[in-house]
């Protein structure tokens, strides 16, 4: 799926996506670094393909604030010499994200690309700072570098370096892993774009009041190989296990709820995935929407979690407030 392109209206009106299961972390000087394909793709991380993968810096609990950058400061990606710049013409962009998907201010930041030391560098052109639980500042990067090519299968280290304030010395730093793979898995993928206006809402971690229903849930789902998933359901097995199943009643992977202790009632309502364009790139991939149903009268954490055979995981967080 080499040589892609950014579609010409989606860029300014629903922004990059963020969020996916991390392949691996490590903590580094001041920054636990993780990083995952970008759901927007089945193949960011896969050998050949165009690299574009997202970097987590910072704890995506948004009761956690983030790292505030201020207008000058930088982020800078330094890859190791595998990732090829086989296309200078073709756009680099680095993107800020907030913890889960569609959560970018814009302008993104401006990019500049050193050869000798493999690093790409974003310049914030404003203040972008923690604010409140529905703006916990950044705490990813989107690498979407459509003129780079993935290396060889294997692990590979990235450093990320954060200088927030030009007018202070301070500099963040840390190290960690990329899993390039041999050939594309199966995953599932949570987007925002389906709960507009923007900006769009934080489907993974939620609160909500009881008897509120969370912001509905979006999928995109890739087959091993990269073809889309259609016609993807989902069948209920008992109160807190589904099976996910393909078209041909074909039990492809399964969905666990873990509720608070005397919940009862809850459930998910989910359409069978269809055919859609993909957000930002345009790339073929099935759509599932979801809807889940906490039970109202009891409080506390629910955690959801959606799981592929021979893929990944995608974790899901609804907290369901007490009563005034």
């Amino acid at each position: 799926m080499k040589r892609r392109t950014f579609l010409s209206i989606a860029v300014p009106v629903i922004s990059l996506i963020a969020f996916g299961a991390p392949v691996e972390s490590h903590g580094g000087d001041h920054l636990p670094i993780s990083s995952a394909k970008a759901p927007i793709v089945p193949d960011g991380t896969t050998a050949g393909a165009d690299t574009d993968f997202v970097i987590t810096f910072a704890d995506l609990d948004p009761e956690v604030p983030g790292i505030g950058i201020r207008e000058g400061g930088t982020i800078s990606v330094r890859l190791p010499d595998g990732f090829v710049q086989d296309d200078p013409t073709a756009p680099m962009t680095l993107v800020l994200l907030q913890g889960w998907p569609q959560s970018p201010r814009q302008p993104f930041p401006a990019v500049t690309y050193d050869a000798a030391s493999n690093t790409l560098t974003g310049t914030q052109s404003f203040d972008y700072l923690p604010q409140s639980v529905e703006q916990p500042g950044p705490k990813q990067v989107h690498l979407l570098l459509l003129g780079f090519t993935n290396p060889h299968p294997g692990t590979y280290w990235v450093e990320v370096e954060i200088r927030p304030d030009p007018a202070t010395d301070e500099v963040l730093s840390g190290w960690g892993t990329v899993r390039i793979l041999r050939q594309v898995r199966a995953s599932i993928n949570a987007i925002s774009v389906i709960n507009p206006p923007p900006p769009f809402p934080n489907p993974i971690h939620q609160t909500v009041a009881a008897g509120e229903l969370p912001v509905t849930w979006g999928f995109y789902l890739w087959e091993r190989g990269g073809d889309p998933s259609i016609g993807v359901e989902l069948e209920q097995r008992n109160e807190r296990r589904y099976r996910i199943v393909d078209a041909d009643g074909h039990r492809i992977g399964s969905v666990r709820i873990d509720a608070p202790a005397g919940a009862h009632g809850y459930s998910i309502d989910a359409a069978p995935s269809i055919l859609v364009d993909g957000a930002v790139l345009g790339i073929p991939t099935g759509l599932m929407t979801a809807q889940f149903h906490p039970d109202p009268d009891t409080p506390g954490d629910y955690e959801i979690t959606w799981r592929l055979r021979g893929g990944n995981e995608q974790h899901m967080f609804v907290t369901v407030e007490a009563p005034d």
